[in-house]
């Protein structure tokens, strides 16, 4: 329902947003102001994703997961598609998606808000001392959403 009520509402937003900028800087001087802000929104998602592809390389070949690389990768390609879409609020939203001290707060949440649904628990390895109950069986719980039966 959000989703759909995002998508109504955008639009209808964005069109008075333009009317306003057009009754205030003129017809022509908004139609500039729409294609300069996509063709440098444009350039920046482009060095800004290019930059990224190339931390996403060194990390992988140092052995590293790059996992806020990659969403750094998609939180640009949303900034990128935001500003190619004609409208002065989707310009905002993919501008401040571009800055990486926005984008990194933004990642942050994301990445808060999809850990939260996770459990974590530590797992033994080689090397740990760990209590074994009798006949090696090692406790444990099954966390999710169906339960094992025994």
């Amino acid at each position: 329902m959000k989703i759909l009520l995002l998508f109504l509402s955008v639009p209808v937003i964005e069109t008075l947003l333009l009317y306003l900028v057009h009754l205030w800087l003129g017809f022509w001087n908004t139609i500039a102001l729409i294609v300069v802000t996509a063709v440098v929104g444009w350039y920046f998602a482009r060095s800004q994703g290019m930059r990224t592809m190339r931390g996403i390389r060194m990390e992988m070949g140092s052995g590293q997961l790059p996992a806020e690389s990659l969403l750094d990768g998609g939180l640009i390609l949303v900034a990128g598609i935001l500003l190619m879409v004609p409208g002065l609020l989707t310009d905002v939203l993919g501008f401040g998606l571009l800055v990486p001290l926005t984008r990194g707060m933004i990642r942050r949440s994301i990445a808060n808000r999809f850990l939260r649904g996770f459990h974590f628990t530590k797992i033994a390895t080689m090397g740990d001392e760990f209590d074994s109950t009798p006949e090696g069986v090692v406790e444990g719980k099954v966390v999710g959403k169906e339960e094992i039966p025994r």
